[in-house]
């Protein structure tokens, strides 16, 4: 709250993930994830911050995964209207350093339906996931001043989601 008045996490009523997986669907899981997983600052109409530490990899990711269809229309519809904001969000030298490009393996290979192909911000249209992460290492993860870091990360990231949460909101961006 002290960096974000429009902070949405509730101390009382964290969301942490459980330690194990639902085997229902899959009975080759192991019984027990090798990480620890935690939304932090988020609701259902809203982009996530999230907290991941593991045995293999730890991560802190920001942004709308698997958005549904009408959040996704909306913040094309966006980037549309004002792609240039988004990309003057991302491509600030210290958010580049910091997180550097969306994490997205899937990508639509065309435009995306009611868009040009040759749409001048076709490169952020074909997303199908907005998020963005970084990745400490353990060492890093263990140091005293690792709570700073996540800090700075979280302020990093208010810009990106802000206009992602405006987007899907349907505001003037």
């Amino acid at each position: 709250k002290e960096v974000n008045p429009n902070f949405r996490g509730d101390p009382a009523s964290p969301k942490i993930f459980r330690i194990n997986y639902n085997r229902m669907y899959n009975a080759n899981l192991h019984t027990y994830k090798d990480h620890f997983g935690s939304e932090v600052d988020s609701s259902d109409t809203s982009s996530f911050f999230y907290l991941q530490f593991g045995v293999k990899e730890s991560f802190i990711a920001g942004g709308y995964y698997q958005p549904d269809k009408e959040a996704l229309q909306k913040i094309r519809e966006a980037i549309d209207y004002d792609g240039e904001r988004l990309k003057r969000i991302v491509n600030e030298p210290s958010f580049q350093k910091s997180l550097g490009r969306f994490e997205d393996d899937e990508q639509l290979k065309t435009a995306p339906k009611g868009f040009p192909k040759d749409h001048q911000h076709i490169d952020l249209l074909r997303f199908k996931n907005f998020v963005v992460a970084h990745y400490p290492t353990r060492a890093a993860c263990s140091k005293p001043e690792f709570m700073d870091q996540v800090i700075e990360l979280y302020e990093e990231m208010i810009p990106f989601r802000a206009y992602l949460d405006k987007a899907v909101a349907f505001e003037e961006i």
